[in-house]
């Protein structure tokens, strides 16, 4: 962005566009599930696809079949999205490795050289992409649960550290740093928890198969055979089962946690933790922050432990201090960020 204001004009956007990316979403998930039910068809039980995942490809091939284009434009713009957000991704992993990972290896490195380690790095990161998505194809459960899942896991904390160096000047590195590191490894426990122990959600009934143009009886045998497939009948059997585990006390109600809340988790027990640490670490020594790390509307709030960041204008929010030098300010949120 060519300002810092159109750049937060672009993060404000993300607001309404990821609400109606989200209800856009539910609704086609809606629509696909009505669809077949009234087809009465299942598509993974006639075995016309072997995961639930390929449902909306699947879906979108099946119904405008007849009008010519369409599918393969429909095709060609989910390659497209899919496309460009990880080759800005792997250009911004690239990136980092090396201003963050290896700033001191290569700094007094030629631009050549710096640039060869850039393209290794994007290989390097690309290969892994593409081993993931060859291993996601053998994934049972849905994509956007284990991606939201993973993201909130390890993005919570994330968010965590920002919010802890943003809100509250007390915070120092080792406040952001440990707190970061406790709020992954208690995201990461549930999440894993979660998966292996938590209770599984009530499966939507079973689409009929009755008109099915074409079936795989080998795939519907193998399918109607498994006890992961539940009927009207066994669905209450199945929520019976699950919730007993929370009677006999066989695990732990953690993990019964929507993942949809692994992140906001994580936040908490960073901000949370990090205060502490930082408070028993000696944030409490009088060291001021500079203003402009922290939140405007809250600049007013933390007037004690706050001063300016224009030039020349080293003046606490409380006059009581006329002058301050450079080394009394606290950055260490900032830098815990960087």
């Amino acid at each position: 962005m060519k300002s810092a204001r159109d750049a937060k004009i672009s993060c404000l956007l993300n607001v309404p566009l990821q609400f109606v990316y989200s209800l856009i979403l539910t609704l086609v998930g809606l629509v696909i599930y009505a669809y077949f039910v009234e087809k009465q068809c299942d598509p993974y039980l006639s075995g016309a696809i072997s995961n639930y995942n390929q449902l909306m490809p699947y879906f979108v091939m099946k119904v405008f079949h007849n009008v010519p284009g369409l599918a393969g434009l429909f095709i060609a713009a989910l390659f497209s999205g899919s496309l460009s957000t990880l080759s800005s991704g792997i250009n911004s992993m690239s990136a980092n490795t090396l201003k963050d990972i290896l700033p001191n290896v290569l700094r007094n490195a030629q631009q050549y050289n710096q640039t060869v380690i850039a393209k290794v790095a994007s290989m390097l990161f690309g290969a892994m992409a593409v081993g993931l998505a060859y291993l996601a194809k053998s994934l049972s459960g849905p994509v956007t649960q284990i991606a939201i899942t993973t993201f909130g896991a390890v993005g919570g904390p994330m968010a965590g550290i920002f919010f802890l160096g943003a809100v509250f000047p007390q915070a120092n590195w080792i406040g952001a740093f440990s707190g970061g590191m406790i709020g992954l490894a208690i995201n990461m426990w549930v999440a894993i928890g979660s998966v292996m122990y938590g209770a599984k959600a009530v499966p939507s009934p079973r689409v009929s198969i009755e008109d099915c143009s074409v079936l795989n009886f080998t795939g519907i045998l193998s399918n109607l055979t498994s006890t992961s497939t539940p009927t009207f009948a066994n669905t209450t059997w199945l929520y019976t089962t699950q919730m007993s585990k929370h009677i006999d006390g066989s695990q732990l109600a953690i993990y019964d946690v929507s993942y949809v809340y692994f992140g906001l988790i994580g936040t908490i027990i960073t901000i949370v933790s990090g205060i502490l640490i930082s408070i028993c670490t000696g944030s409490a020594r009088g060291d001021l922050t500079c203003d402009e790390y922290i939140f405007p509307c809250l600049r007013r709030v933390w007037k004690g432990h706050l001063i300016s960041s224009q030039p020349g204008k080293y003046k606490a929010y409380k006059n009581k201090t006329s002058v301050i030098n450079e080394h009394e300010i606290n950055v260490a949120p900032i830098k815990a960020l960087e």
